[in-house]
């Protein structure tokens, strides 16, 4: 038994579940009679977000009267304004303690919390125009905290919109923020009133939640996904107010800071390795800000506090020092809030070139503008640099700062990749820079020009408007009509659509163009039309149609969609229009279009001013399909692109050409990688088609590059999916089903394995089948990826692309796919009916099926209680069986039909004819949700080999043929069970002992566990003791009675087995990590597994690091594997804890076995070295150390598992990975697991997120154990602790300590005469293994009639056998409590 200190620990929690304000069982005081309303005044000048709220325009006055929660707030009062982009808030918040990192969520620290409901719904939920946004208070800075609510609403808004800032005060904080009305979808010309709170929450306990007080708060404390209780504010603009406020937001020349400082309130970020961007003082006491970098991937930047939309940033730049010419130095504007990316810049290099760039949010670069100025800056020479941007339009000025006036480098007007405001900052690039003279200024539109025709005749528009603006800078210039928002007084006479003009009928109308906060009127008089209404636009719903050759078209037949110059919009017939044919194949006569050929051709139909283009797409009547586009390349000439091809990335024709006949993309070297082409563009009217192609790796930088058919492909570039396939395509993610997102991002909803690497010398045949969301994706005859998940883009054009690849294509071929694909495998995975019952992952109940009757009683539609999973046996004729008799119960298709998809098969096998026949039917079928059973495990591999997804099951007595077991004997059942490719062993009832069942759970078998053969009235009792024992599966052939066994643990969660608990890298919380010293007391707290991590030293000795480098938690530097043991042991591995460790060393593989040996303690051995050879050395080691049953291996590398599986098959091995498990979508996230798993044979070691009861109880019936890491919370571990999780991975083992963990009656049996009274105590032991005698509550599970039980006293009534369970109700803490249960006792009434 391990002794330790037993040690208690209680854990108070206040929880709020989904976002801010949400409080039940609080104190609300003064809540308001009605919703409250405020005027909100216009302003003329804008404010300056700056945190500060004196400025001469603000009135915060307003009060927050409603109190919610415990505790007396400090006064809070906010103010409002308005002008055509934003609202814009004050709030003052007095504040004698501000807290910013107290316990919980961000809204219970010091914060103003602001709600939004623009349309004034005034209910629950959310729609998409409500916001909730969160500004917390945070120390030293002006920039605060930023959340967005947790309404599923704004999960597409985007916080870099709004612009805020705070300010601490003498009496507490303040607050400015600045929301733009295009982010509430509202127009503040058209409407004058939405809903708003705001609430401001003052904690001044860093470890309780603190009171918060509310505006309106109308009969709810709820806001977070509720708009019911908000007032209304009314916009008010005859009057604006205005108010002398400095357009200069920021002067610095930094003289008066010291050398090597931030200045106040500026953000620096820097790369590895790189000095920040600080305060550098001169001789004469001058101030400037300086970067050191002039070094190889040196790299900087520094922000400011001012932030705004539009401006101009000033500074003097100087070259001190470049590691090349090309280095450069950069103005950056509208930057993120927290100094990071995205954003954009004024870059110059030291050779002269120019660029406007945008650093995206992946941190990659985009530069849509580069020049140059035609000359060199010279080093130590200072420049003075301008940035000019105004609403989509950017200036870049340069000039020698002796100069009088500016070279403008380029003005440009950009329609992407320019941020709408932000932040403005320096950043230099492996040079040595300084900044100097900053200045921001605001700009404003002072007036509008609008050129405007004082008269149009109607439905001739749209008009041509121009506009000119006169600027606060003194610029004035023509504004792109799209910038100017218009609006007519009647829209009936002008209409304005898409923000064009529109004369509809006679009349008169003032037209009003707002840009920015300028404005303008002009009166139109609209004279009546003299054509009426006439046709402008034809469009067809597909853009193609079919037909057959030999036969004629009835353009009656074809329906068109007509836009009307008077803004109506109809049904045209193609009847009604002229047609003509662009092609010989297609002739048209007297109205018809007579189809000659097969292939796609062109005709053009007119109505009107207005023209559209069809596609024929034709096919003899005797074809099955039509084909839209073939290219085999024999016919082309050597170098060339097909015709009607697009080169839409890369730039060497050479690398992406007709070559030999084949077409070539080589995408191994910039700038052609990676390298894109799209086949003819008519093929983006279609998005149901199967696409193919012969394709192979000629050559590839690594084994990971990959190419693709794109397809689906939108705006001729992107976004797409595609079928991407690695070199090594057998990885886990070797074939992927990716997305190209609409931000040019990726996304990978799905992937596969195939059977092998590409070789390059041969062809594979990739097709890809879509139609409507549905995706297969195929290589050669293996069906590798099938999703549900293209559902983002229905048709578009079809493309190729290399990826670090040199790629070869033939014989490409693309049909429409009319039929539908079938459904995806996982609709097709069983839901399971899972009994009422308390135990957390339960036993799954198993129904062996011995006879016909018994199959009629399962299968009737009235059956109440059915198993998870069915036992059918096969014979050579695939025809289910009773039992392993001959009689036969049906064909695999009628037993198949019959089940409905409401049970798990699992298929017994007893020869190899059956096996093969077994495994092409499952393929045809595309049956996956099943398991193979056989007490022959080379039967069971050879299934698994030939059909990977089926789980398998190795029997070790269906007829009770072993009992107690020894450890030998228990290994061999793993060993056979793990050779056979299965994880689950099925054991009669007699080997199924608790302590057994968790000897070969713990070395990661599944055990399930065949019911004996009993008397009618002992049946329960057997039932009992099964599910006591904590097996995973109970094989019956009553499943109807293991249901109704279940359902007795009903009083509460409940443990039949023990969560077994992993110290990860031993209990790095106390000890550092990977160490001797970690490992023995994460055994003396208890930890039933110690997780540690192995590199291969130099001289190929298995050495234990979690990094590959040394430098984080040991003295020494570099790494790992780059050592000889010697020199390894020569560092100390104590950074972590080095004053109460201070001679921890590097301990080795060996080292740890032989410390353990023959201890009640397992290893999860962690392979982290990418080195074959450390496989080899691993199982050496195993070998002749002799603790093979103390081991168990864990990966994140599926080539290091599939290693370690080829030497030493008996081995258990957990794949480790994440994100595969989803309770929102639970069968197809089961698929994507077992796909991973299945082809390992490993058990599923995920990261916890997404791991829910449901995924967990789902997986349970496919005998898939669940080993999640890593639990760093104390919440978080209970929780999963208290849903029976097999195993924790955890750097706090001592937390688990003093739980509860098993539960032993005293005594097996007790003997008890009529009429006496006994009274009944268990044993309970934790984790670390302390005992104690507690008292129990008697559960009567047979004879309940022969006792009389209260608590845990029993009363003999009646002479007979009593079988009882004792139960405990062990606590984590005060909110979680769980039941443990003894196995059955026996009370004998005498």
């Amino acid at each position: 038994m391990r002794t330790t200190r037993k040690v208690t620990g209680w854990m108070l929690a206040f929880a709020m579940l989904c976002g801010m304000f949400n409080v039940q069982g609080t104190t609300v005081n003064a809540e308001e009679s009605t919703a409250k309303s405020m005027t909100v005044q216009k302003t003329s000048t804008p404010p300056v977000i700056d945190g500060t709220t004196d400025e001469s325009i603000w009135t915060v006055q307003e009060p927050m009267t409603v109190k919610i929660g415990e505790g007396n707030p400090d006064e809070a009062k906010f103010g409002l304004l308005w002008d055509n982009t934003y609202l814009y808030i004050a709030v003052n918040a007095a504040d004698d303690k501000l807290v910013h990192n107290g316990t919980g969520y961000w809204f219970e620290q010091d914060n103003i919390g602001i709600f939004f409901d623009p349309s004034r719904h005034r209910s629950a939920p959310f729609v998409d125009s409500d916001m909730q946004i969160g500004i917390g208070f945070q120390p030293d800075t002006t920039t605060p905290s930023f959340n967005f609510g947790a309404a599923p609403n704004h999960a597409n808004k985007d916080e870099k919109k709004i612009l805020r800032a705070i300010q601490k005060t003498d009496a507490g904080w303040t607050g400015e923020i600045a929301v733009p009305w295009d982010m509430l979808n509202f127009d503040p010309v058209t409407a004058k009133e939405l809903g708003f709170e705001i609430g401001v929450t003052d904690r001044d306990d860093a470890a309780a939640p603190g009171p918060t007080q509310m505006w309106s708060a109308y009969n709810t404390t709820s806001f977070w996904n509720d708009t019911t209780g908000y007032g209304s504010l009314i916009l008010e603009d005859s009057g604006p107010v205005s108010g002398q406020i400095s357009d200069v937001l920021l002067e610095d020349n930094f003289d008066g800071y010291q050398s090597g400082e931030t200045p106040a309130n500026w953000i620096s970020d820097v790369n590895a390795g790189s000095s920040p961007i600080t305060v550098s003082k001169a001789e004469d006491g001058s101030g400037s800000l300086l970067f050191d970098g002039n070094a190889a991937g040196r790299q900087a930047r520094i922000s400011a506090p001012v932030q705004w939309d539009n401006y101009t940033v000033e500074a003097d730049v100087t070259f001190e020092g470049v590691l090349n010419s090309g280095r450069w130095a950069s103005l950056m504007f509208r930057g993120a809030s927290s100094g990071k990316q995205p954003y954009n810049q004024m870059a110059v290099r030291q050779n002269g070139a120019y660029e406007i760039a945008y650093r995206k949010p992946d941190n990659s670069w985009s530069v849509p503008v580069s020049g140059t100025w035609g000359k060199p800056l010279d080093l130590n020479q200072t420049y003075s640099w301008k940035v000019r941007v105004f609403g989509r339009n950017v200036k870049l000025y340069i000039k020698a700062s002796d100069e009088a006036s500016y070279t403008l480098l380029t003005d440009k007007t950009l329609s992407a990749e320019l941020l709408e405001r932000g932040k403005v900052g320096f950043q230099a690039d492996q040079s040595k820079v300084r900044f100097d003279n900053l200045k921001v200024t605001r700009i404003h539109a002072l007036s509008l020009e609008a050129a405007v025709p004082e008269s149009l005749e109607a439905l001739t528009g749209p008009a041509e408007v121009a506009f000119t603006a006169h600027y606060s800078d003194g610029i004035v210039e023509s504004v792109p009509a799209d910038q100017v928002k218009l609006y007519s007084s009647d829209e009936s006479i002008t209409k304005i659509v898409n923000n064009k003009l529109y004369p509809v009928k006679a009349g008169q109308a003032v037209i009003k163009a707002i840009y920015g906060n300028a404005e303008v009127q002009r009166q139109i008089t609209v004279t009546p039309s003299t054509t009426g209404a006439q046709i402008v636009s034809l469009k067809h719903a597909e853009g193609y149609v079919l037909a057959d050759t030999g036969k004629e078209i009835d353009p009656a037949a074809l329906t068109f969609q007509a836009e009307f110059n008077d803004l109506t919009s109809g049904t045209v017939r193609g009847d009604a229009l002229t047609w003509t044919s662009e092609s010989l194949s297609v002739t048209v006569e007297n109205g018809k279009l007579n189809v000659l050929d097969k292939g796609v051709h062109w005709v053009t139909a007119q109505g009107g001013s207005a023209t559209v283009k069809l596609l024929v797409v034709a096919k003899a009547p005797a074809d099955s399909e039509y084909v839209l586009y073939e290219e085999n390349f024999d016919q082309l000439a050597e170098g060339s692109m097909p015709m009607d091809w697009k080169r839409i990335e890369g730039t060497s024709p050479a690398l992406a050409s007709v070559t030999a006949g084949s077409f070539i993309l080589d995408a191994r070297t910039s700038p052609d990688n990676p390298s894109r082409v799209l086949l003819p563009g008519y093929l983006s009217l279609f998005g149901n088609y199967t696409i193919e192609a012969d394709m192979t790796h000629l050559a590839a930088n690594d084994a990971a590059r990959w190419h693709s058919i794109m397809y689906r492909v939108q705006n001729g570039n992107y976004p797409y999916y595609q079928m991407a396939v690695r070199q090594n395509a057998s990885a886990v993610n070797g074939v992927e089903f990716a997305e190209r997102t609409p931000a040019n991002a990726w996304n990978v909803p799905d992937k596969g394995a195939f059977t092998e690497s590409i070789a390059p010398d041969k062809m594979y045949h990739y097709t890809v089948k879509a139609h409507g969301n549905r995706v297969q994706q195929w290589i050669n005859d293996k069906l590798v990826v099938d999703t549900d998940a293209a559902s983002a883009y229905s048709k578009g054009a079809i493309g190729l692309q290399a990826n670090g690849s040199k790629a070869k294509v033939d014989n490409v071929r693309v049909t429409l796919l009319q039929e539908q694909l079938p459904p995806m495998p996982a609709d097709r995975f069983v839901h399971v009916a899972e009994p009422h019952t308390g135990i957390s992952l339960a036993p799954s109940v198993i129904a062996n099926i011995e006879s016909k009757e018994q199959w009629n009683r399962l299968t009737d539609d009235k059956a109440a209680s059915l198993p998870a999973t069915v036992i059918l046996h096969l014979n050579k004729d695939l025809f289910v069986t009773e039992g392993k008799g001959r009689k036969t119960i049906g064909s695999l298709d009628e037993v198949l039909q019959s089940m409905n998809n409401r049970m798990i098969p699992a298929f017994y096998v007893e020869d190899q004819v059956t096996v093969t026949q077994l495994a092409e039917y499952l393929k045809s079928a595309g049956l996956e949700d099943a398991f193979v059973i056989s007490d022959k495990a080379d039967l069971v591999r050879m299934t698994r080999e030939a059909y990977p997804i089926v789980r398998g099951i190795v029997d070790f007595g269906l007829k009770g043929k072993i009992d107690r077991l020894t450890a030998e004997q228990l290994m061999e059942i793993r060993r056979t069970t793990n050779r056979g490719l299965a994880k689950i062993a099925l054991l009669p009832q007699k080997a199924a002992t608790a302590e057994q069942t968790v000897y070969l759970q713990e070395r990661l078998i599944t055990v399930w566990a065949m019911e004996e053969e009993k008397k009618e009235d002992e049946q329960q009792l057997a039932l009992h003791r099964l599910i006591t024992s904590g097996v995973n599966g109970i094989v019956t052939d009553a499943p109807e009675k293991a249901v109704s066994a279940l359902g007795v643990y009903n009083h509460g969660t409940t443990l039949i087995r023990k969560p077994l608990i992993i110290g990860h890298r031993g209990i790095p919380s106390l000890a550092p990590e990977n160490t001797m010293e970690g490992f023995k007391l994460a055994y003396e707290k208890g930890a039933d597994m110690i997780e540690n991590d192995i590199f291969i030293s130099k001289d190929g000795h298995l050495v234990i690091m979690h990094d590959s480098t040394l430098n984080r938690t040991t003295t020494g530097t570099g790494n790992v594997e780059d050592y000889t043991l010697e020199q390894l042991k020569t560092f100390k591995a104590n950074k972590q804890f080095p004053e109460t460790y201070p001679d921890a060393g590097i301990p080795t593989l060996a080292e740890v076995f032989d410390e353990f040996k023959d201890k009640d303690v397992l290893h999860f051995v962690e392979i982290k070295s990418y080195k074959p050879e450390t496989v080899d050395a691993l199982v050496k080691l195993i070998k002749e150390k002799d603790v093979e049953d103390q081991v168990a291996v864990i990966s994140f590398s599926d080539q290091q598992l599939k290693r370690l599986g080829e030497q030493m098959p008996e081995m258990s091995m957990g794949f480790l990975t994440g994100g595969y498990a989803n309770e929102a979508s639970v069968n197809k996230s089961l698929r994507e697991t077992l796909k991973v798993i299945q082809s390992l044979n490993t058990t599923f070691n995920t990261s916890y997120p997404g791991v829910g009861p449901k995924f967990m109880e789902a997986a349970k019936h496919r005998g898939i154990t669940l080993w999640p890491w890593t639990f760093r919370d104390l919440n978080e571990t209970m929780n999963y602790y208290a849903r029976g999780t097999h195993g924790l991975t955890t750097d706090y083992a001592q937390w688990a300590s003093d739980w509860p963990a098993e539960l032993k009656p005293e005594m097996p049996e007790y003997k008890l005469k009529a009429n006496k009274a006994l009274e009944l105590s268990a044993i309970v032991k934790t984790h670390i293994g302390t005992e104690s005698k507690v008292t129990p509550e008697i559960v009567v599970i047979d004879g309940n009639e022969k006792v009389k039980v209260e608590g845990n006293k029993v009363t003999g009534l009646k002479k007979g056998k009593v079988y009882v369970l004792l139960r405990y109700t062990a606590s984590l803490d005060a909110a979680r409590q769980y039941d443990l249960y003894t196995v059955p006792v026996i009370i004998t009434v005498q």
